[in-house]
């Protein structure tokens, strides 16, 4: 079983990628985020398009679940004899690839059209993968071009989170409460603005 979820970009040689979430996928399907990492962790290869016939192309030097997401760090072999992932560490560098999937064993599996009226994954087709009771078996991640979940896209450096707005006045006058130098510095202004300018017949302005 596959599962397509989004690269978090790269630095330092490392990718960061949101392996897998609970999102419906394009095929209706659904994988809870209940995983056995144990097996894994023991041989955390990075493959490319879950081809288990040619050599790894990386390695997950972590991998959790975090807020519920699968997380993971991939360290590319960028080594001169391997190309295959020489090219994908350059590609996902670079912004031409940013998709990976997740090969796995289910736990368990249900009908999403069989579930309860009042369960969270409930839905007209498609399948449940995995529980807390029996939790999915991770076996490899794979880098692919195409991903099947909706929310697989790459999060770069330059894609910036939207600022909150917030007011001036309230934020000035919060930092003139909590600062005491910035307090200081702008009674020293006061008292200044507060001299009367006196013109001079030269070319500037002395007070």
């Amino acid at each position: 079983f596959k599962m397509i979820c989004r690269a978090v970009g790269t630095e330092d040689g490392i990718t960061t990628v949101v392996a897998s979430t609970d999102a419906v996928d394009r095929y209706s399907d659904v994988v809870t985020q209940f995983w056995n990492l144990e097996t894994f962790r023991q041989n955390p290869v990075i493959v490319f398009g879950h081809d288990y016939g040619s050599a790894p192309i990386g390695k997950a030097v972590a991998v959790d679940v975090v807020e519920g997401r699968l997380m993971a760090q991939i360290q590319w072999d960028d080594a001169d004899d391997n190309p295959a992932g020489k090219r994908t560490a350059r590609q996902f560098a670079e912004g031409f690839m940013s998709a990976v999937s997740v090969g796995f064993s289910p736990g368990s599996v249900a009908r999403r059209n069989q579930l309860d009226d009042d369960d969270e994954y409930v839905g007209k087709s498609g399948m449940v993968y995995g529980s807390a009771e029996q939790p999915n078996h991770l076996m490899e991640i794979s880098a692919v071009p195409i991903p099947a979940n909706p929310q697989a896209l790459a999060v770069r450096s330059f894609d910036a989170e939207p600022v909150e707005p917030f007011d001036v006045k309230s934020e000035i006058l919060r930092l003139i409460a909590e600062d005491g130098q910035i307090k200081a510095e702008i009674a020293s202004m006061a008292a200044e603005w507060a001299q009367p300018e006196t013109k001079t017949s030269g070319a500037g302005w002395l007070s």
